[in-house]
């Protein structure tokens, strides 16, 4: 992160990024506002756009994320949800238990996802294709805006006011980790002995 190289600028799109995963060094997607989509073979020197039937309803695509098994997955506005089994080459739709903004997605077990959003709402699925959802109660209404999974395989999941949660025994419980700044978290990073998140505040180590 010492520099940085601009690889792609189209101001006249007038749709911001929303969410990066790059595959390998030289594979990636890119996902956006109103459904954007752009891929890049040669390590981001140049990107493409990338025609889908999931892309015909414009909405939002929040976040994607490679799940345990090697599928993809994206998130979105509208309680959009997608699924890809070959490496972004094609994409199908996913039943939603939730017909609002999802803004964030993790993966959880071996096939599962964690799939998170406005007002507090979260739930995970062990076979998102098939549309068999259990909600995570999170017991608060503070939107969740990101989150990962940790070394136990368990789930931390961040968002406003600076809410901070941590599954338990996998669906069990959900435990909230104090933030001493309170302020809202737009992303989370696992570390050793603890959290990087990143928010209003800039970038704090929370020490677990």
């Amino acid at each position: 992160g010492r520099s940085w190289v601009m690889q792609n600028f189209e101001p006249e799109l007038e749709k911001p990024f929303l969410d990066i995963l790059m595959l390998d060094a030289r594979y990636g997607i890119a996902v956006g506002a109103y459904s954007l989509m752009y891929r890049t073979l040669d390590g981001g020197q140049t990107w493409e756009d990338f025609e889908t039937p999931i892309r015909e309803d414009e909405w939002h695509f929040n976040a994607i994320t490679r799940l345990n098994n090697g599928d993809l997955f994206i998130a979105g506005e509208s309680g959009t949800l997608a699924l890809s089994t070959d490496n972004g080459e094609t994409w199908e739709s996913v039943e939603t238990p939730y017909d609002s903004s999802l803004f964030g997605a993790a993966p959880m077990g071996e096939t599962g996802v964690a799939i998170f959003g406005l007002r507090g709402n979260a739930f995970f699925s062990d076979d998102p294709a098939g549309g068999d959802w259990t909600r995570i109660s999170t017991g608060q209404e503070n939107s969740l805006i990101a989150g990962a999974q940790l070394a136990d395989g368990e789930i931390v999941m961040v968002g406003i006011n600076g809410v901070i949660f941590k599954t338990t025994n996998g669906l069990s419980g959900v435990n909230s980790v104090a933030n001493p700044a309170g302020i809202t978290l737009a992303a989370v990073q696992p570390v050793k002995n603890g959290l990087i998140v990143v928010g209003e505040a800039g970038t704090q180590l929370i020490n677990q």
